[in-house]
């Protein structure tokens, strides 16, 4: 996922860590002057069980 654009705005910089819920990166803003760092959460989706 490294230097992967997302959405066409946020280049992906550098993998920060990932748990249950998804994965976090840090990125950079390509629309925003100065292409400011932003954090990035990929979510998972989660498995609901039936009731």
């Amino acid at each position: 996922m490294l230097f992967k654009t997302l959405s066409g705005r946020y280049q992906i910089v550098k993998h920060l860590g990932g748990g249950g819920f998804g994965q976090t990166y840090l990125a950079g803003d390509k629309q925003l002057p100065g292409n400011p760092l932003c954090v990035v959460k990929q979510l998972q989706p989660g498995c609901v069980s039936p009731s």
